[in-house]
């Protein structure tokens, strides 16, 4: 089944203008793409009585997992005034949050602090002043029960230039368009 998609938005050869129609133009791709996706979730996930097929979650008994691995995967990618971080999910019933700290150098010991707490598998740090910041950033989980893993090793990025960012850009937005295939 084909899903007909927005055509991408033209050069207008205003670099500021052209990266805020890309930037909802990816938004606009991005939100359809998780729509559909969920509603595919719950056609398949519907039983034929019209109730969800798994109605009720699967009790776990409590126990002790020990000290968690440190997250991998963690990846720090460049934008326009801000890093987005991503890591691979750690796939454990107990997992509580995961914890993102920024520092200004690799050893996380200049102007480190901790972000956030996060269920979920990505964080994007946005406002850090323009183009050309560097930042390195490390993650660790939380169980429920109070165990905390080691750090990530630190990556690091530098946020991109308008020109760089709508590049960026326009690539994100052809892979997005070629997804529209299901």
């Amino acid at each position: 089944m084909t899903i007909p998609l927005l055509q991408l938005p033209s050069r207008t050869g205003d670099d500021s203008q052209d990266l805020d129609s890309l930037h909802d133009y990816v938004e606009q791709l991005s939100i359809f793409l998780s729509n559909t996706a969920a509603s595919i979730a719950d056609i398949v996930n519907t039983g034929a009585g019209g109730e969800l097929a798994l109605a009720e979650q699967i009790p776990l008994p409590a126990q002790s997992w020990g000290i968690p691995p440190a997250p991998t995967g963690v990846v720090a990618h460049p934008f326009y005034d801000g890093i987005a971080i991503t890591w691979k999910l750690v796939m454990d019933p107990s997992l509580e949050a995961y914890e993102i700290q920024r520092a200004d150098d690799p050893t996380m010991s200049v102007n480190a602090n901790t972000l956030v707490r996060t269920e979920g598998f990505q964080y994007f740090d946005g406002l850090l002043g323009g183009a050309g910041i560097t930042k390195y950033y490390r993650v660790r989980v939380h169980r429920d029960t109070g165990e905390i893993s080691g750090w990530s090793s630190p990556q690091g990025a530098t946020t991109l230039g308008p020109a760089q960012q709508l590049a960026q850009l326009e690539a994100w937005g052809k892979i997005l368009q070629a997804a529209r295939v299901l």
